[in-house]
């Protein structure tokens, strides 16, 4: 996550894709393995079923910037984020493409409610599964896409989105979070909110963004990790 530099945030375009790499070149990937895999005596129904398992996996909330790709946050740092936050009894926790669901099932550990949002067919039925065997009753877990839901009564939002998509998220959340909600970027930053870095224990692209979701917030800050 690179600290955010005040800008001008561009028009909402008519079409983002899902993903660093073009849509067509994806879809041409996923054309040549099928082809590949046929030429190399693959069952078609093994296959298919690679094609799915990889739609799954990424068909992450899209309605800006394209779809998001899923990756696992190691445990560490989910804890680090909780602790930096912090996440407390009596907060309510939203995770913006929840994934597994461990940083929502961490927050419910700690006595808060949480709710995770996730499109991605395989990472939303985990989340579901773990929600349900170690959520507490602290946890809802939906397949949805997170721009249409309301985050008015959050106090804690957690989110990983590509930097394109954080424009319209930094919009979103203006409107809709009261004044002291915290948020949590991994990775990558909120357009022209300032921050600062409170421990660096050793090089690395990734950090974690907390930031002062609400206008005139003074509290915010980012931990590389």
């Amino acid at each position: 996550m690179r600290n955010a530099n005040a800008c001008v945030p561009p028009p909402p375009p008519a079409a983002r894709r899902r993903h660093p790499c073009p849509s067509m070149a994806a879809t041409e990937l996923h054309v040549l393995g099928y082809a590949l895999g046929i030429g190399l005596g693959v069952p078609i129904g093994m296959v298919l079923l690679y094609l799915v398992l990889v739609h799954s996996f990424s068909s992450g909330n899209d309605s800006f910037g394209g779809s998001i790709p899923y990756a696992w946050t190691p445990s560490d740092r989910v804890n680090r984020m909780l602790d930096i936050a912090p996440v407390l009894k009596g907060d309510i926790v939203y995770d913006l493409g929840c994934g597994d669901g461990r940083f929502i099932l961490g927050a419910a550990s700690r006595g808060a409610q949480a709710v995770g949002y996730d499109l991605a067919w395989f990472p939303y039925a985990q989340a579901r599964f773990c929600a349900l065997l170690f959520g507490q009753g602290r946890v809802r877990v939906e397949r949805r896409d997170f721009w249409h839901a309301d985050l008015s009564s959050a106090t804690v939002v957690c989110v990983f989105l590509l930097p394109q998509q954080m424009v319209h998220l930094q919009r979103k959340l203006l409107r809709e979070v009261s004044p002291g909600c915290r948020i949590l970027a991994y990775r990558y930053g909120l357009p022209g909110w300032q921050s600062q870095v409170i421990s660096k224990p050793k090089p690395s692209p990734r950090r974690i963004l907390v930031e002062a979701a609400a206008a005139g917030a003074e509290t915010r800050a980012n931990v590389e990790a």
